[in-house]
């Protein structure tokens, strides 16, 4: 079950198993999984280079009183830079990690979202079938009404979570089907 919405990140915890986002409406099930892939290198090392950079302020401040009143000025905006740029950095990783490439399979369909802010509900109706390029770790899908197949990449930790989403798509996709209309 999933822990957030998605497609508004409202905290789903507590609520049923078999229900509806109250915020953006998007309905999930036991069975909904979302997939996306965070480099924990680029984490580690935005942290490093932060405490990296705070351990370098805090030798400045402490030789504060030993130094003319140029450099100290000079001190204090660079206190201020660094707070501001660590404040836009902060913004900037928030809004990548509330923008980041995902998919969720969800009972109605796909939310995807590839390289916008919004993502896209593409309907299980809509897809003929789901294709998987083991050398790229890609879920291609086809769809129905001759639109262009969406490539799903970018968004797997691993061969097996790729995998794992190509056998829950193409089980929906049957489930999809066998439902009256």
């Amino acid at each position: 079950m999933l822990d957030t919405c998605p497609q508004c990140g409202y905290s789903l915890q507590g609520l049923p198993e078999d229900h509806a986002c109250p915020e953006c409406g998007l309905r999930y099930d036991r069975d909904s999984e979302v997939y996306k892939y965070v480099n924990p290198k680029a984490l580690f090392l935005g942290l490093v280079g932060f405490i990296g950079g705070t351990g370098v302020l805090v030798n400045m401040v402490s030789t504060f009183g030993n130094i003319s009143s140029f450099w100290r000025a000079c001190m204090i905006v660079s206190v201020v830079v660094y707070f501001g740029m660590a404040a836009w950095f902060g913004r900037y990783v928030y809004r990548l990690y509330r923008s980041e490439p995902l998919v969720a399979v969800l009972p109605e369909g796909l939310y995807v979202r590839l390289l916008r802010i919004h993502g896209d509900r593409i309907a299980w109706t809509d897809v003929s079938r789901v294709a998987f390029s083991r050398a790229q770790k890609v879920a291609t899908l086809i769809f129905l009404d001759g639109r262009p197949v969406l490539d799903i990449c970018g968004v797997f930790a691993s061969l097996s979570d790729a995998q794992r989403f190509v056998s829950q798509v193409a089980a929906r996709i049957e489930t999809s089907k066998k439902l009256p209309v």
